[in-house]
């Protein structure tokens, strides 16, 4: 196994696990993320729930597509440069009282994550001399 699948296996790992906590226990999840105010009187409703379970598999798809591409240079980067936005929408939500303290250092810990595999990886991958083209 070289270097860099380890850092895609990780992501990806990463990203699954996530996905199945979430399509797995939903209603924690939201109890755990969302601040009472948000969610309302009438608690964790049955849509909030479904939302969360697809949240969840949306995030165990986004893993297993990791775990089953060829990342190249581009790949890392992309990857790292999209998880940079999912900060800003953490910290905006927690700062208008939607998302709970525990939901935005989980997150930012999972986006922290992502960006230094990504950026370990993308260091190693070109780092790693392109093999010249034959002709023929």
């Amino acid at each position: 196994m070289k270097i860099d699948d380890i850092y895609q296996k990780v992501l990806g790992g990463i990203f699954i696990a996530w996905g199945i906590l979430g399509m797995s226990f939903p209603t924690y999840f939201t109890e755990k993320f969302f601040t009472p105010s948000f969610v309302g009187v009438m608690g964790v409703t049955p849509a909030l729930n479904l939302v969360m379970r697809y949240l969840g598999s949306v995030c165990t798809v986004c893993g297993v597509i990791i775990l089953s591409s060829k990342f190249t240079v581009t790949t890392y980067r992309n990857l790292a440069l999209a998880m940079l936005p999912y900060f800003i929408v953490d910290y905006y939500f927690w700062s208008t009282g939607v998302l709970t303290t525990l939901a935005v250092g989980g997150d930012c810990t999972f986006g922290a994550i992502c960006i230094a595999c990504c950026a370990a990886g993308y260091k190693t991958v070109a780092g790693v001399p392109k093999e010249p083209k034959k002709d023929k």
